[in-house]
């Protein structure tokens, strides 16, 4: 009775044992997937540049990006990035770092910045940004209108 007791604690041992191994390898095989997932998004974020930069200059104006985006082709490789093309002008100025053009570093790290929907967050505190930046605006020109000096400004606004 002992011996099976000592055989059925082993088999339990070794059942244990294999649970905890293939737990280790489905983490290590899902950090690889991850991984991966990661490269075959930045490769299709490089074509679909190449796509969008009909010139081949290595720069995507606006010209370039309003004339592709009509193409159906290319707003479904963007729906399918979760890329929201809807506002094509709004998208560019994302997009762009203030030269009116988008190079291939600059389209990619932007592209991955907006990918997806905005978290529900994101709208009430970015308006709400915009309301205390659009008051302290107010406070500059109405200083700047009656010559107050900053530090007044200061002592008699707090943000």
């Amino acid at each position: 009775m002992t011996f099976g007791f000592a055989v059925v604690q082993v088999i339990i041992s070794v059942f244990i044992q294999q649970t905890f191994k293939m737990a280790s390898r489905d983490e290590e095989v899902m950090i690889k997937e991850r991984t991966s997932a990661a490269g075959a998004y930045i490769r299709s974020l490089e074509r679909l540049f190449n796509e969008l930069d009909e010139s081949g200059d290595g720069f995507i104006s606006w010209e370039e990006f309003s004339s592709v985006l009509k193409n159906e082709r290319i707003k479904t490789w963007f729906a399918a990035m979760e890329v929201d093309i809807s506002e094509l002008p709004a998208l560019f100025e994302m997009l762009d770092d203030g030269d009116r053009q988008i190079g291939r570093d600059e389209f990619i790290t932007s592209v991955k910045k907006i990918k997806g929907n905005s978290k529900s967050m994101d709208i009430p505190a970015l308006r709400s940004e915009l309301k205390r930046v659009t008051k302290n605006i107010g406070w500059i020109k109405d200083a700047m209108i009656t010559g107050r000096q900053s530090s007044d400004i200061a002592s008699s606004q707090v943000c």
